[in-house]
């Protein structure tokens, strides 16, 4: 959150079976990352961070397939 969003701690909240959860106000979109007169609309900074954020997240679940389903040896032969 702290990476994309200008955010203000409000305080904590009780919840049943989790404890105390902490609430935030979102202010706007961090300044290199929103367009100019508008702290809630996104500039290609933002899209270009959150895109790399979603490119990592699927090569993770890429690598894990391929953990997962290749053998424990694997030989590559020309």
């Amino acid at each position: 959150m702290k990476e994309f969003f200008n955010i203000s701690h409000l305080g904590s909240m009780p919840v049943k079976y989790k404890g105390a959860l902490n609430m935030f106000l979102i202010n706007g979109l961090n300044e290199n990352l929103r367009a100019e007169g508008n702290p809630f609309e996104a500039n290609d900074s933002f899209y270009t961070k959150y895109g790399d954020i979603q490119f990592m997240d699927i090569q993770e679940k890429i690598l894990d397939l391929l953990e997962k389903n290749l053998p424990s040896t694997f030989f590559i032969t020309m």
